[in-house]
Parts: C-alpha cells; sequence; structure tokens
C-alpha cells in the first residue's frame, strides 16, 4: 500500500491514475438523467448518489486490501498474461474459485450494461423530445414504450468505437501495447471528464445569474467542493495531452467533439431540429 520509492511517482503518473479511478467510479451521474422518474427526487437523489458512492468505495478499498495481502506489489506489477483479481481468485480459491470469479466480474459487467442501456438513450430521448437533436429520437415505440431509434443509435455508435479501435490495433496503426479495452475507456472519459466538469462549472454561472432562484437541491461546501472538482478533471485531461500513451485517445476525444459541434451549428440543432 506505500511506494517503494517515491521518485518513481510524477504529477504525470498521478493523473494517469485519477484517469483510471474516474473510470472505476463513473456511472454515480447515470442517477440525474432518471431524475423524472425518482420519487421524492430532492431527497431520495442526494441519498443515492452519497451512499452509492460510499458503498463503491468501501468495495474498492476492501478488494485492493486483499489484493496486497495475498500478492506483492511487484508480483502485481510484474502480471502481463492476467488480470490482478483471476492471480488473486487462483491463489486464495483455486481454479473453481477463479472461474466464479469470473464469472461475479461478468455478472458485475452486464449490470452495467444495463444500466447504461437504460439511461443513455433516455439522453438522447430528451434531447430529441426537447428539439436539440432529430426529433425522431423523442419518438417512444407503439408497442414496447421505449425511444427505439435513441437505442439503436446508441448502440450502433457504441458498437463502431469498439470495432474501430479493434481494427485500428491490428492494422497496427495503434500500438499494441495498449489493450483496445484500456484505449476505449480512456477516450470515453476524456469527453465524459470535460462536460461533467462544465456541468459543475454551471453551478458557478446559476448562483451568479440566478442569485435569487429556487434551489431545490442543495450544494454542501460551496464554493470549494464544487472548485475543488473542476480543479481536478481539468488536471486529469490537461495531462491526457501531456502524455504519449494517452495523446491518441485526447486528440480523437477533440475531433469528435468539433465534429459535433460543427454539425450542430451548421444544421442548428438547437433551434427545434425536425
Amino acid at each position: 500500500l506505500w511506494p517503494e520509492d517515491w521518485r518513481q511517482l510524477s504529477l504525470g503518473h498521478l493523473g494517469s491514475a485519477f484517469l483510471g479511478v474516474l473510470w472505476a467510479f463513473h456511472g454515480w451521474q447515470n442517477l440525474a438523467p432518471v431524475a423524472e422518474e425518482v420519487r421524492q427526487p430532492q431527497r431520495n437523489i442526494p441519498l443515492a448518489l452519497l451512499g452509492g458512492v460510499a458503498l463503491i468505495i468501501a468495495l474498492y478499498l476492501g478488494a485492493n486490501l486483499a489484493y496486497y495481502l495475498v500478492l506483492p506489489g511487484q508480483q502485481m506489477a510484474a502480471l502481463k498474461q492476467t488480470t490482478v483479481a483471476t492471480e488473486f481468485s487462483l491463489r486464495l480459491l483455486g481454479p473453481l474459485g477463479a472461474a466464479a470469479a469470473a464469472a461475479a466480474v461478468m455478472a458485475s459487467v452486464f449490470g452495467a450494461l444495463n444500466g447504461n442501456l437504460l439511461v443513455g438513450p433516455r439522453l438522447l430521448y430528451a434531447m430529441g423530445d426537447d428539439g436539440l437533436a432529430p426529433r425522431a429520437l423523442g419518438v417512444i415505440h407503439p408497442r414496447y414504450r421505449t425511444p427505439a431509434l435513441a437505442i439503436a443509435v446508441l448502440a450502433a455508435w457504441s458498437s463502431l468505437q469498439v470495432m474501430s479501435v479493434a481494427l485500428l490495433t491490428w492494422l497496427g496503426w495503434l500500438e499494441a501495447s495498449k489493450s483496445p479495452f484500456d484505449r476505449l475507456t480512456d477516450f470515453a472519459m476524456f469527453g465524459a471528464v470535460i462536460f461533467e466538469t462544465l456541468a459543475v462549472v454551471s453551478i458557478f454561472v446559476f448562483r451568479r445569474r440566478h442569485a435569487a432562484g429556487e434551489r431545490p437541491y442543495r450544494c454542501p461546501g460551496y464554493p470549494w467542493v464544487p472548485a475543488l472538482y473542476v480543479i481536478l478533471p481539468t488536471f486529469i485531461v490537461v495531462n491526457m495531452f501531456l502524455r504519449q500513451e494517452t495523446l491518441v485517445e485526447a486528440l480523437a476525444g477533440v475531433g469528435f467533439i468539433a465534429l459535433g459541434a460543427a454539425v450542430y451549428g451548421v444544421l442548428g440543432l438547437g433551434r427545434n431540429f425536425i
């Protein structure tokens, strides 16, 4: 749990570590898009956010402590062909235990996918319904009562990203030293961190422009807590440009954001797009 040589640490390494931490906890923001369907949202959403994050912290700390008690740090760093969790399960529980642990991980993955499938299309649906995106995205399927087109669009876009990274890695255009999964997560976190940070910045904007407005949700520790949140992700994004192993993902993220902004501006999607 304690570094053997502090000289090996740097701000760049910390930024990369924070990027992984953000990915591990990412999902907390999925509660906001479904606030419309939550009973007593002013009370239950903060409780769910705080309780969920606290539970994840406890699980991650417990798992990492168990790893360090069974596997020395040098052995974990030397693992190349398997994951730390798999090696931990093999040593502690044997082959059957490792298989059970892998099954538990897959169940967790499917649970996360299910949550994203519920929340992601709802964002597209809301944008289409408000005229901020093609209105077809805001249409509900007459039989299943789901935003079918929004689900299909998001699934197609996600599949295209996975296949593109795999193909570019296979062609040798992307270095094989970094797994496609790590590239995808870094790319996803680049855009997510930017827009989630902008959402937190909006707190300062609303407090200034609508000082006397209604505030159904409190912001404990204002302005220091939101300011700290803005500073840390900004450091992570800047660090992605400065480090070679995440530069490709950062540039790709900038390209997609610029392309989206151009399409949005040219087509006038913000003006009641039909």
